[in-house]
């Protein structure tokens, strides 16, 4: 289908892999702004949104996990390590007992087509990995009856 191949970053797997290099390019537009976040100063409420997102989750029914997607190195490599540490302790400790997969450096730099981007092989081997992964903290868990209850977008 055209169309699903026109919005598919996977239609760059045809093409060669986009160099990325340490220095200036990568620092720029919103991207700088993401790499120089400090979680730090925005603790409070980032914790009272994940707890908002908890308490919405659990009121519908449903169970959830946290994903840290993988990041390619020279992305990676942007990030202050202190800060990037403080990230990972502040959401693994706000969403606390829900499972948590750290995957910011599964998969390899050739696995990437561009920054972000994987390549089908590396998405592939990515979701196997977080499939099995997620099947064994569900089951190292029982997880209680979930079921939907009346109400539970209500804003408030």
């Amino acid at each position: 289908d055209l169309l699903a191949w026109m919005i598919s970053p996977y239609k760059y797997s045809l093409s060669p892999h986009l160099q990325y290099t340490p220095g200036p390019g990568l620092r720029s537009g919103w991207w700088t702004t993401t790499y120089d976040w400090d979680p730090r100063e925005n603790e409070q409420a980032t914790r009272a949104k994940l707890q908002r997102l908890l308490k919405l989750a659990d009121a519908c029914g449903i169970a959830l996990a946290f994903v840290n997607m993988p990041e390619r190195d020279v992305s990676r490599a942007q990030f202050d390590e202190g800060k990037y540490r403080a990230y990972l302790d502040l959401v693994q400790s706000a969403i606390e007992p829900t499972p948590f997969l750290e995957m910011g450096d599964f998969l390899r730099t050739d696995e990437f087509h561009g920054r972000e981007h994987s390549l089908p092989a590396g998405s592939l081997r990515l979701t196997d990995a977080i499939i099995d992964r997620l099947q064994s903290a569900i089951l190292a868990t029982s997880p209680p009856q979930r079921s939907r209850r009346q109400g539970c977008l209500d804003r408030s």
